[in-house]
């Protein structure tokens, strides 16, 4: 047996703020649904205890999830390094949440932000007592672990359209002795159904799937959403429309694939089961940077194609209005960047018995998502992207090569995201 506890605190921001996710102005106008910072504390003994944390926010920073880990641990005496922070990265939430910490050769550091102090006080707060409330109230009970594809396609490869196998996800369970169950779910896909046309908060497919299965299953006090390895990932070419009756007809398949899941998982067996955890700091290279003129030139000839694809009638403008966006991306990042060329972050690895949660610092492709899962069997992976810190795109050297958005925006250079799988891999097996 063990002993679990969860809390859940509503971080929606204030009417007007800005909408995080795409360019240019998006100011809210309402609130669909609420956001929230959603806890999940689990003890295995007195001294084997994690408790994650998942933010219904586009990213969150290092700093970020420092102060949140030291309040905590503090307040818990958990220590901090027990304590796993992610965003689900809606894109109908709040800008002013994320900062990226980068270097120059001399030691210079510098901070890419736009940081909201007083959203960003009121989120560390809240996530703060989500946290506290989870730890101060628990429950015995067991844990049950499930691995189920989806009953339908609804997202997969953003790049390009492709025939693939069914996506699947993992499940985890927890169940007291009084009825009370607690669903931590994990896949990689952009919560995205809602595009930039959405004016209004939302926390996009998590918070609707959340809904629907409360509804559904009433003995569920908390459903938790640990996005995985989704920088390839997204709705894109499945979703009919980018609309809240869009969302619901997905997050319904969604919810319907878990229902379906959790009366197949098993019992898993906590007996003499151990915890082990690392966070582990890095610094990646950042890729050089063209020169201003032929960036300009770049987007010149972008929206040129991008004209043409209209003109010529194509039936999904995505590709050619990415390909815009992903120059515009560059050509900001490059005044930002100014002749830094290392980025600064961390990853985070806690082991639970045979379940290793892989806490990435960005939008990791699938295929690198897919060769920890494979290193490390018959270990079971959770893969958590948006974990600790956010650094942009973490691409595939493949990616480089095919050109397009995410490497176009990603502040890596080519090869960084094999490099931090090899140093994840590293850290596991010393652990193991």
């Amino acid at each position: 047996m063990m002993r679990f506890g969860f809390s859940e605190e509503v971080i929606t921001p204030p009417i007007g703020v800005q909408m995080a996710g795409f360019i240019g102005e998006r100011k809210a106008e309402g609130v669909h649904d609420d956001l929230h910072a959603k806890s999940l504390y689990i003890e295995l003994n007195e001294i084997d205890k994690i408790l994650f944390i998942a933010l219904d926010t586009l990213a969150i920073s290092y700093s970020f999830t420092q102060h949140v880990a030291e309040r905590v641990s503090a307040l818990t005496n958990i220590p901090k390094d027990n304590i796993l922070i992610a965003a689900t990265h809606t894109h109908s939430g709040p800008e002013g949440l994320q900062s990226i910490t980068i270097a120059k050769d001399s030691g210079e550091i510098m901070h890419i932000n736009d940081i909201d102090d007083t959203l960003l006080e009121y989120t560390e707060q809240q996530a703060v007592k989500s946290a506290v409330q989870a730890v101060q109230n628990t429950h015995i009970g067991n844990l049950y672990y499930g691995e189920c594809p989806f009953t339908e396609r609804v997202f997969g490869n953003r790049r390009e359209a492709m025939e693939e196998p069914m996506p699947t996800f993992k499940m985890l369970m927890l169940s007291s002795e009084e009825g009370k169950q607690v669903l931590l779910y994990n896949f990689g896909c952009h919560p995205t159904v809602l595009h930039e046309e959405n004016h209004f908060i939302s926390a996009d497919f998590p918070g609707q799937v959340a809904s629907i299965l409360r509804k559904d299953i009433p003995s569920i006090d908390l459903c938790m959403f640990l996005n995985g390895a989704a920088g390839d990932m997204s709705t894109r070419f499945y979703r009919q429309q980018s609309s809240f009756e869009e969302l619901n007809r997905i997050s319904t398949v969604m919810a319907q694939s878990i229902e379906r899941c959790i009366s197949k998982a098993e019992k898993v067996e906590l007996e003499n089961v151990k915890c082990t955890v690392k966070t582990v700091p890095i610094k990646l290279k950042i890729k050089k940077m063209p020169e201003v003129h032929a960036l300009e030139n770049m987007l010149e000839q972008a929206k040129m194609e991008l004209e043409q694809a209209k003109k010529e009638g194509k039936a999904n403008l995505r590709p050619w209005q990415s390909k815009v966006e992903g120059v515009e991306s560059l050509i900001r990042e490059s005044k930002l960047v100014d002749g830094a060329t290392s980025v600064s972050t961390a990853f985070k690895i806690i082991k639970m018995g045979n379940f290793v949660f892989a806490g990435i610092p960005g939008e990791l492709f699938s295929t690198l998502g897919k060769e920890i899962e494979e290193a490390l069997k018959p270990q079971t992976v959770f893969v958590v992207g948006y974990c600790t810190d956010y650094i942009g795109y973490i691409p595939d050297k493949t990616a480089y090569e095919e050109g397009g958005y995410e490497t176009l925006s990603t502040l890596l250079e080519k090869g960084e995201g094999e490099r931090l799988i090899e140093m994840i891999l590293q850290t596991i097996k010393v652990q193991n």
